[in-house]
């Protein structure tokens, strides 16, 4: 059970571009299921992405705000 949580979120890129081993699985995946409407599917799945990818963008961007009003230590990243 740890290896399968630490295999997914080792595969979380933090520029919301999937880029992992699961994207062509996921990809397939969703041939063989949806094999009329492929290109339907295909542009739900990356609206469902980028609108995700959106939301996280807003989450961490509030939270950071958020704790800049009130005065507490935020995380800073080492480039």
């Amino acid at each position: 059970m740890l290896l399968i949580l630490a295999g997914t979120i080792g595969v979380i890129s933090p520029s919301g571009n999937e880029v992992g081993p699961f994207l062509s699985i996921e990809q397939a995946a969703l041939l063989m299921l949806f094999r009329r409407a492929r290109t339907e599917v295909f542009a739900w799945y990356t609206l469902a992405g980028s609108l995700a990818t959106a939301i996280g963008a807003l989450f961490g961007g509030t939270s950071r705000m958020r704790a800049e009003d009130r005065n507490e230590p935020v995380v800073t990243t080492v480039s």
